[in-house]
């Protein structure tokens, strides 16, 4: 157990930054709810509604939310192939597809 903690503590009083500095791992599948507004072209407040209603798959850790970045891309990439996307069938279907898979 005093292992466990030795190998924790130096992190406790660290920024976020100092720990990126480290070389703390970052998950390339997930992306920040600014990053995804700007993508989307809407404010950060519709993609966190969308995240708390289950149209958009991501995760809430506190009061910090993160977006599904294979989602978005998904969803540019059918809009950019010129079809007219409605959100949440959208993403029913994208979350099915994705439950699939893992199945």
């Amino acid at each position: 157990m005093q292992h466990i903690e030795s190998a924790v503590r130096p992190l406790a009083g660290r920024s976020r930054q100092a720990i990126k500095a480290a070389g703390a791992p970052k998950s390339d599948d997930l992306m920040p709810v600014k990053a995804a507004a700007t993508a989307l072209d809407v404010s950060e407040m519709t993609v966190r509604r969308a995240l708390e209603a289950g149209d958009f798959p991501g995760l809430q850790i506190g009061r910090t939310y993160r977006v599904s970045r294979p989602f978005v891309e998904a969803l540019l990439a059918e809009v950019r192939s010129g079809r007219r996307v409605i959100v949440e069938e959208f993403a029913a279907e994208w979350l099915a597809r994705a439950s699939e898979g893992a199945a």
